[in-house]
C-alpha cells in the first residue's frame, strides 16, 4: 500500500541561499496560507531580495527555515499537478540573491488549498497543553491516519499547518524530475520529526550565530 512522506525543504550545502525565517513580502500572507485559504491580499506578483550572509546558488524548492514547499520553481508545481494534484494556487514572485542581477530566477509562491488533521496521537510522540490534552504544542515524531486523508495526494498538516504531506507518488515523481531542494521524510512515527537546523545540514552554519548576534545588538 503506498504510504505518505514529509515534504522537507532542505540546504543541500554550504554553496546555497536560504532564508532564515519567512522573507517579508510573505509574512502578511502566512494566516491565509496556514488555513487553506486564497490570499486575500496578494499582489499579482512581488519580489524577494536574499541578503548576505544567506547568499548562494539557488535550488528548485528554496529553503525557507520553518517552512515547506513555500517558493518553487514552476516546474515543481507543474511535476506535482502532473501527479493528479489539484489543490494548488501559486502567486508569480522574483528572488534576487545579493547585488548580482545574474542571480535571480522566477518562482512562485505556493498555496496548498487543502489542510488535513490526521495525526495519529496513539504512534506520535506529541508535547500536550497542559491545561488542554486536545491541544498539540509540539511533535516530536509523527504519525499520520491514513483513513482520515479522503484521496488527498499533498497537504498541510491541520495540527501544524507549516508540515506538508506528500502521498508517495508525488514523492517518487519529484524525485525521478531531479528537483533540487527537498527531501522527504516517513510519517509513520519511526523518525523525530525534522527541525530547522535539519533543513541546513543538521547544524547551524557560524554565519547565522554572527547574523543572530547583530540582530540582537541593533534591537
Amino acid at each position: 500500500m503506498p504510504g505518505f512522506y514529509q515534504w522537507v525543504s532542505t540546504r543541500e550545502g554550504p554553496d546555497v541561499a536560504f532564508s532564515f525565517g519567512a522573507p517579508s513580502p510573505i509574512k502578511p500572507l502566512l494566516e491565509d496560507l496556514w488555513s487553506g485559504k486564497r490570499l486575500r491580499h496578494a499582489p499579482a506578483s512581488f519580489n524577494i531580495h536574499i541578503p548576505p550572509p544567506f547568499v548562494g546558488r539557488l535550488t528548485d524548492d528554496f529553503t525557507i527555515l520553518n517552512h515547506h514547499f513555500l517558493l518553487t520553481v514552476p516546474r515543481v508545481v507543474e511535476v506535482v499537478r502532473a501527479c493528479g494534484v489539484d489543490n494548488i494556487e501559486t502567486v508569480p514572485c522574483l528572488v534576487t540573491v545579493g547585488e548580482e542581477l545574474s542571480k535571480a530566477a522566477q518562482y512562485v509562491l505556493v498555496v496548498i488549498r487543502d489542510i488535513v488533521f490526521c495525526v495519529d496521537r496513539a504512534k506520535s510522540q506529541l508535547e500536550l497543553d497542559s491545561e488542554d490534552p486536545r491541544v498539540i504544542d509540539s511533535i516530536e515524531t509523527l504519525a499520520i491516519d491514513d483513513s482520515r486523508l479522503n484521496g488527498n495526494l499533498l497537504f498541510r498538516l491541520g495540527e501544524s499547518p507549516r508540515i506538508v504531506i506528500a502521498h508517495e507518488s508525488v514523492m517518487q515523481a519529484v524525485i525521478k524530475a531531479g528537483i533540487t531542494g527537498v527531501r522527504f521524510a516517513p510519517v509513520d512515527g519511526s523518525v523525530d520529526l525534522p527541525a530547522p537546523v535539519d533543513q541546513v545540514g543538521g547544524a547551524w552554519p557560524e554565519f547565522v550565530f554572527e547574523y543572530l548576534e547583530r540582530q540582537q545588538q541593533q534591537s
